[in-house]
């Protein structure tokens, strides 16, 4: 009996006090900093994303004087075709072979559509069977990080171009502007563009004197 007395005062002093009351439970000081830096940490979370919500337009430089001053032209490697192609031609092209495709109507009003155009190394459409090309271009890509909404750098570089004589297709990325010239003009398009960028340059580096 005594043994079973002193058992029932342990649980008492566990779960209660010796009248049968609820004590309040103490939370342990480490669990209550690590509860406090979980607290914080969502709220940093939070903030960055409130923050990120708030920011408007996609990332890159919208300055157009920036814009010009760097950008920098970068040749890349290879002859690129423009090909149109049905449906069941296009399947016969892997997607990983292409740069960039676009559906293509015959208006905004109709569904029907005229094909898909896509651009893609010379060797590499030759090696799916096409060997017709009505235009074979150089791809040259421009350093800046620009922003999709910059106003006025597309006019100005094509302008540049077409005062070299230079027929322009331009295509805009996410991060940077691609500009596609008849092959036998390449080094006249890079000379313009450099030129291009080299008079910017010397304007701002004038402006901040």
């Amino acid at each position: 009996m005594a043994s079973d007395q002193s058992a029932n005062l342990e649980e008492k002093q566990v779960n209660g006090d010796a009248d049968g009351g609820i004590q309040p439970r103490n939370c342990d000081k480490a669990e209550e900093e690590e509860e406090d830096q979980r607290i914080l940490f969502q709220s940093a979370v939070l903030a960055q994303q409130e923050q990120k919500a708030s920011s408007s337009g996609p990332p890159g430089e919208t300055k157009l004087e920036i814009l010009l001053a760097n950008s920098v032209p970068i040749v890349n490697p290879g002859e690129y075709v423009w090909l149109a192609l049905s449906d069941n031609e296009l399947e016969k092209i892997p997607r990983n072979a292409t740069l960039f495709e676009f559906k293509e109507k015959l208006s905004a009003r109709q569904n029907e559509e005229e094909g898909t155009t896509i651009v893609l190394k010379k060797e590499r459409a030759e090696k799916h069977g096409f060997t017709k090309f009505d235009y074979v271009s150089a791809w040259i890509s421009l350093e800046v990080q620009s922003s999709l909404e910059a106003v006025g750098l597309t006019a100005v570089f094509a302008k540049a171009l077409a005062d070299a004589g230079v027929s322009a297709n331009v295509v805009a990325g996410y991060f940077h502007d691609h500009i596609f010239v008849d092959v036998k003009d390449r080094e006249k398009a890079e000379t313009a563009l450099v030129a291009l960028s080299a008079k910017y340059k010397e304007k701002l580096a004038g402006n901040k004197k």
